[in-house]
């Protein structure tokens, strides 16, 4: 008897599995593309003769912080530039940037260009263009951006991205503090 009662409390205690199922536990999470943008250095031309000067030049840069990836740095064209207006007979009036150019308040202005390299050679350029038909716009502000270079960064981090100016001095240029804003922006 105590064989069988052994037998039962075995029975008993032994778990039964009538059969199995499974699902799948899924695990997520999302980097997002992050950047910050700050200014690094300011441009600056330094004092002018304007009687033997004939060129100037200066470098500044940009401090931009990003996520590992590619993203694009865009330079506006100023405060300063403006819309350069000529008609085409029947092909409507083209709009183009004038070159950027710092002024002194009082109707002055010192015109400069961009470049990528510190040899003055990979222009930022100001040569975008747009056809209207139609309307009139007289010294408007640009307001298109044009591209600059493209940044990579191989691991998240900051790098310091230069730019470098140019300006040919005219001696007929009044004196006076000479000024531009530029905006810089980073598309992530």
């Amino acid at each position: 008897m105590n064989k069988i009662l052994l037998t039962a409390l075995l029975a008993l205690s032994a778990p039964t599995w009538a059969g199995t199922t499974s699902s799948n536990l899924t695990n997520s999470s999302q980097v997002l593309s992050s950047c910050s943008l700050s200014v690094g250095e300011h441009i600056n031309f330094g004092v002018v003769n304007a009687l033997t000067d004939t060129t100037k030049t200066g470098s500044g840069s940009v401090r931009a912080s990003c996520t590992k990836g590619s993203y694009a740095l865009t330079v506006s064209y100023g405060a300063n530039s403006k819309y350069w207006i000529w008609s085409n007979a029947g092909q409507g009036t083209t709009y183009r940037c004038r070159a950027r150019a710092m002024a002194n308040g009082k109707g002055s202005t010192l015109q400069y260009d961009l470049y990528t390299d510190s040899g003055f050679t990979q222009p930022v350029s100001t040569s975008d263009q747009i056809m209207i038909s139609g309307g009139t716009y007289v010294n408007t502000p640009c307001t298109l951006n044009s591209a600059w270079t493209s940044v990579v960064f191989s691991s998240p981090g900051t790098q310091t991205v230069p730019l470098y100016g140019k300006m040919t001095v005219n001696n007929t240029v009044n004196a006076g503090v000479y000024t531009d804003s530029l905006v810089i922006t980073i598309t992530f």
